[in-house]
């Protein structure tokens, strides 16, 4: 689902120095406009619309983007048949720890809030969530992790809020 980096370059003085492939490159700024097309959606039935077109070539963080905006779209809870393939994607994808590892705080904030505004069943995305954000924002990263200590208070706010939102259903 995520676009891998290429392994190509060169070993110099100053390390390791990545070359990136034009395919690399053209599907980066494809995934990239398809975000801003997502964005773009000002209702959940233009955003079906889109969903339907573009099929399985959304990546991760497209997906994330697509949950996010049927939440700041729609009114109450959601549930199309869209919405809940996207929470079962995103349950499968996110929990294999190598691909969470590759996902940022604010779209790890992101799929808290629309989980709990959407009013999708919190399991198993919200604890796998709350767990990352933990570590991300602890001094103790898994293997496969790196510690960038990057969670602001409006992302750790988000999931908290998430977290008491479910739990109150």
């Amino acid at each position: 689902l995520l676009l891998p980096f290429p392994k190509v370059g060169t070993l110099g003085k100053s390390g390791f120095t990545y070359k990136r492939s034009m395919s690399w490159l053209a599907a980066t700024a494809k995934h990239t406009e398809l975000n801003a097309s997502i964005i773009r959606c000002k209702s959940a039935r233009e955003l079906e619309e889109l969903v339907k077109r573009i099929g399985a070539s959304a990546n991760l963080t497209n997906t994330i983007t697509i949950l996010h905006r049927y939440a700041t779209v729609a009114r109450g809870s959601a549930k199309s048949e869209q919405v809940q393939n996207l929470h079962k994607r995103l349950a499968l994808v996110l929990t294999d720890r190598n691909q969470i590892a590759k996902v940022d705080s604010q779209s790890l904030a992101n799929v808290a809030w629309s989980v709990a505004r959407l009013k999708l069943p919190p399991q198993p995305l919200l604890p796998i969530v709350a767990d990352k954000i933990a570590r991300s924002a602890s001094t103790t990263p898994l293997e496969n992790e790196e510690s960038t200590h990057d969670v602001s208070s409006q992302e750790l706010c988000n999931v908290l809020w998430a977290m008491a939102t479910c739990s109150a259903r």
